[in-house]
């Protein structure tokens, strides 16, 4: 075998050197990419939650008191919900997405001329026997949807 010189165990160790700082820029460039995506989503989860609070907040307190409207806070609040919904959606993860979906429409619902009502959350009393707990409902419902925006 040879003598390896010097000048060869230069261009060895440059090598390496090159190829090093290579795969540290890849790592670090993929590193930073994870995490501007985790950072979005976190935004993103903030946001969604932060939508439905105002909906929620409104809904508790009208279980005090009969003098507020709950259809009226569920109505003004069903635009600024669905924008949150929409916006969301991209962040929910493809395998998820029929669930997110069906979350989302058993939350409304729509009567025979397609309009959007939320009777299920106003309307109390007992059907075949069965005591209807609206507040116990809409919680639920609303809760599902939430359990989308996990961090």
């Amino acid at each position: 075998m040879e003598n390896i010189t010097a000048y060869d165990l230069a261009i060895i160790a440059g090598g390496f050197t090159i190829v090093g700082a290579l795969i540290g820029a890849l790592v670090a460039f993929w590193l930073s990419i994870n995490l501007n995506d985790r950072q979005n989503r976190s935004i993103a989860i903030s946001n969604f939650r932060a939508a439905f609070a105002p909906l929620i907040s409104q809904m508790a307190l009208a279980q005090e008191t009969t003098t507020i409207d709950k259809r009226a806070i569920l109505n003004d609040t069903f635009k600024s919900i669905s924008v949150a919904i929409e916006v969301f959606r991209p962040y929910v993860r493809s395998c998820e997405q029929e669930a997110y979906q069906k979350a989302w429409s058993d939350y409304y619902s729509t009567g025979f001329n397609g309009q959007v009502h939320f009777m299920q959350y106003t309307i109390e009393g007992e059907i075949n026997g069965e005591k209807k707990e609206p507040y116990k409902l809409f919680i639920q419902r609303v809760n599902h949807i939430l359990s989308f925006a996990k961090p």
